[in-house]
């Protein structure tokens, strides 16, 4: 164990979690002070945001840390350049065809700039994570989100512009980008050298079931919203950004709570120990439930009035909704579970295909039921399609669990 694990695991999950309550301080901010229909624009630019930043991210950290291939430094810094510029692209070509008025154009674009530098400094904090260094990683995130956010509420209550309060975050962002993340890392010694092209397209081409996944798994958490967007008004989107914040929540709970058994699971798949493996994810499963349980218990009878006094706006009228919502974060949290499972088993050309199946119901279904019932359709939509979520994937495991037990390879080894 290297001497910098307890400082790397306390300061990474300092950082981790202010970097994922961030969005949810963003949307409190913006509520109170800019209203519901400023907060609606704000609510889908960020989702899109975040689906966009899977572009950018392609492969992701852990793919580049875990690599065996010996890929250069300045071969990973390029390949997520070029997947950058292809986000930036992908969204103007959004906005091209969506024709939005320009003041949430404005804020797409912004906040797909604001993720797209977040997916650049990715590679660095890979960097860092395989130099044994990723507390220099929470230390970048906390300082990032608790300044930008602390500028963002200064800006925002004086001026009472969100666009303005945004274009300073980023400023923030790009601050400490320039004088930590890049002085840490040493980044000017790691753009030295030759690139060898073949490395490049060598990730393009093996991260994309990986991209693919991550993608999609992003775009069915959000389905709702982009149906929203489609049929009602950005006031809704705040209403709905808000009820299923808590499910949002409910999920990162999960992934603190198995992040601790990622190397036990990985030690299960590579001693073909797949009988404590169950009895793991079963266990774990279990503790979901429950936990949802009494989450769903709990938002029924007092969730409600905390949102509104959070947010400061009524909310009782979709009190029935948060449940189901929550309904659909228990199947969310559990199909997590599988994946992480799934992941150490690397079978990622079997959960691809397995997304698009999903993606697919999810396009037609959200679209149907938030025509037909608007925030309480996209509720039940949200419910439906995690539900069916893990309905997939869990069989997919048991499937693959069966057959590599018996020692036979499957597609997507």
């Amino acid at each position: 164990m290297n001497n910098n694990f307890k400082k790397n695991t306390i300061w990474n999950m300092i950082g981790t979690g202010i970097n994922a309550f961030a969005s949810l301080i963003f949307m409190i901010i913006v509520t109170r002070i800019n209203g519901v229909y400023d907060a609606g624009t704000f609510t889908f630019a960020f989702t899109s945001a975040t689906l966009f930043n899977i572009i950018g991210i392609y492969a992701g950290r852990i793919y580049q840390v875990t690599d065996t291939r010996k890929i250069s430094n300045k071969e990973y810094i390029v390949n997520r350049t070029i997947t950058c510029v292809i986000m930036m692209g992908m969204i103007i070509v959004f906005l091209a065809i969506k024709e939005y008025e320009k003041y949430k154009i404005i804020t797409i674009l912004l906040l797909g700039s604001l993720k797209m530098f977040e997916a650049f400094c990715e590679v660095i904090y890979g960097f860092f994570q395989r130099a044994e260094l990723l507390y220099k990683v929470g230390i970048s995130l906390t300082v990032k989100n608790i300044v930008g956010l602390i500028a963002f509420f200064i800006v925002d209550f004086y001026t009472k512009n969100m666009i303005l309060a945004i274009g300073c975050f980023i400023l923030i962002y790009l601050l400490v980008m320039f004088i930590y993340d890049f002085r840490e890392s040493d980044f000017k010694s790691k753009v030295k050298g030759k690139t060898d092209w073949g490395n490049v397209i060598y990730i393009l081409k093996n991260g994309f079931p990986i991209f693919c996944q991550s993608f999609l798994n992003v775009y069915l958490i959000n389905a709702s919203k982009y149906a929203i967007d489609n049929i009602m008004t950005d006031n809704y989107q705040t209403i709905f950004g808000i009820i299923v914040m808590p499910a949002t929540m409910m999920l990162l709970i999960t992934q603190f709570m198995v992040h601790p058994f990622l190397n036990i699971i990985t030690n299960y798949v590579k001693k073909n120990d797949y009988i404590s493996l169950n009895k793991l994810l079963f266990k774990i499963t279990l503790i979901i439930v429950a936990f949802g349980i009494i989450s769903i218990i709990l938002a029924y009878f007092i969730g409600i009035y905390i949102l509104e006094l959070i947010y400061g706006i009524s909310l009782i009228e979709y009190n029935f909704s948060l449940s189901v919502i929550l309904f659909g974060a228990i199947f969310s949290a559990i199909t997590s579970v599988y994946l992480t499972a799934l992941i150490a088993m690397r079978k990622n050309i079997v959960q691809m295909v397995g997304y698009i199946f999903v993606s697919l119901f999810a396009i037609f279904s959200s679209n149907y039921l938030v025509k037909k019932f608007e925030i309480m359709g996209a509720s039940v939509n949200y419910a439906i399609t995690m539900l069916i979520c893990c309905l997939v994937f869990v069989c997919v495991y048991i499937f693959c669990s069966k057959k590599v037990s018996k020692g036979k390879k499957l597609l997507g080894k």
